[in-house]
This record gives structure tokens, C-alpha cells and sequence, in this order.
């Protein structure tokens, strides 16, 4: 939890963590770590994580992410799932999981022996269904899923593919975490309705819908200011 941050303060250092853990990441001297069997799957070290952050509480624009100060991908990886994990209200909202689950009913995902066979205007009426989402939100999702492509797209060699990614990240980006407040489109109201969204099976099914539609080396003319 963060115990000195407020819902916004805990929303702008998330923004620097993500953004610095995507970057990180396509570094020459870091793309090594795409390469990994099981990124996302470990934690890393539980010591080490605390460390980085406090780090990142103190001062998210001053850290420096490089192989020499933390050589285990696993921590940084942990801290951005912790993140996502403790937001006050989840990166996919309410209505966003409703508009992929229709999305999901009207343009079914079609996979064949070499990948995913949509149409490209699957793809982009899949990146348009993010457009609804508050500013913050939308560019720090576009950035997340355009790395989870990235990190996909190595899947023959750390075996995490948009499946599997999907199994990690499913649950934790359309978290049980609730802001409870006035922003009714992010507050799962109804009792039955919380219990259908808790379903693991169905955010795992969402996030891989998305993951499989979702342009890779993709550029947006938008950018993430914090």
C-alpha cells in the first residue's frame, strides 16, 4: 500500500514507474532481460523491491534503472505489478471491460497456425476502445500493452505469450481495488456485477483479447506527461 500518497500521488508515481520499466527495457544494454524465461512470473527479491520503492516514493524521476544497480529483472518487473496491483482504481475500468467483452462477442479473436488472423481494422478498433479512458490512463495503458507486445513478441524464447502475460497481468490490471468515491464508471456497484468482474477467467480473457489485437511498434502522437 502507500500509506503517505494520495490517490493522485499514488497514480503519478505509477506513471513513472511504468514509463521507466517500459524504457528500461528497450535499452541496448537491458533487451537482454525480454529474453528471460518467465518474465513477469517471479517476484524477485522482496528486500531489494522495498528498496527500489522507496526509491521511487522519494524521487520517481531521479531513479536510475540500469543492470548494474539492479542486475535481477524480477524486482524491477515485481514493483511495476505491485503498483498495478495497489492502484486505487484499476488501469481498465468498469466500462472499458464492458466494451472489450462486446468486442469480444462481435469481433471473436481468430488464431491460426501462425498467430492472430484478424483484420487490421480489428486492431484499430481495438486501440480506439481506449479512447474513453481519463488522459492518465489511456496513455499509461497504451504504453503497458504496447510493452506486454514487445515483450510477447519474444515468446519463443522466454515463453510468456499473450496468453501467458494475460494469466499474469489479467487479474491485477482489472483488480478488486475500488476507489470509493463519486467516479461511478469505476466502481463495480452491483454485488452480482462485482463478483462476475472478480472472475480471474474473464480478465485473463479480456487482457489476452486485447494483447492479441494490439499493434506492435506502436507510436502514438500523444505522450505521457508527469
Amino acid at each position: 500500500m502507500f500509506p503517505l500518497l494520495s490517490p493522485q500521488g499514488v497514480m503519478e508515481t505509477f506513471v513513472c514507474v511504468c514509463v521507466c520499466v517500459c524504457v528500461c527495457m528497450y535499452s541496448t544494454c537491458l533487451c537482454v532481460f525480454l529474453q528471460v524465461v518467465g518474465l513477469y512470473r517471479l517476484c524477485g527479491s522482496a528486500a531489494v523491491k522495498k528498496e527500489l520503492r522507496e526509491a521511487f516514493e522519494r524521487d520517481s524521476l531521479g531513479v536510475e534503472l540500469c543492470e548494474n544497480t539492479y542486475p535481477d529483472i524480477n524486482v524491477i518487473t515485481g514493483v511495476l505489478k505491485d503498483y498495478l496491483r495497489e492502484l486505487p482504481y484499476p488501469l481498465i475500468t468498469k466500462h472499458l471491460y464492458e466494451t472489450v467483452l462486446d468486442s469480444m462477442a462481435q469481433r471473436p479473436l481468430r488464431i491460426g497456425a501462425g498467430g492472430c488472423e484478424n483484420d487490421p481494422a480489428d486492431t484499430e478498433h481495438t486501440v480506439s476502445l481506449l479512447e474513453n479512458l481519463p488522459e492518465v490512463e489511456r496513455l499509461t495503458l497504451r504504453r503497458l500493452l504496447d510493452h506486454l507486445k514487445l515483450v510477447a513478441s519474444y515468446h519463443e524464447v522466454n515463453k510468456m505469450t499473450c496468453q501467458n502475460l494475460a494469466v499474469c497481468f489479467g487479474p491485477v490490471l482489472l483488480s478488486q481495488r475500488q476507489e470509493a468515491s463519486c467516479h461511478s464508471n469505476r466502481v463495480f456497484i452491483d454485488s452480482e456485477e462485482l463478483a462476475s468482474a472478480l472472475h480471474f477467467k474473464k480478465h485473463i480473457e479480456v487482457l489476452h483479447y486485447l494483447l492479441q489485437l494490439w499493434p506492435g511498434n506502436l507510436h502514438h502522437g500523444d505522450t505521457l506527461q508527469y
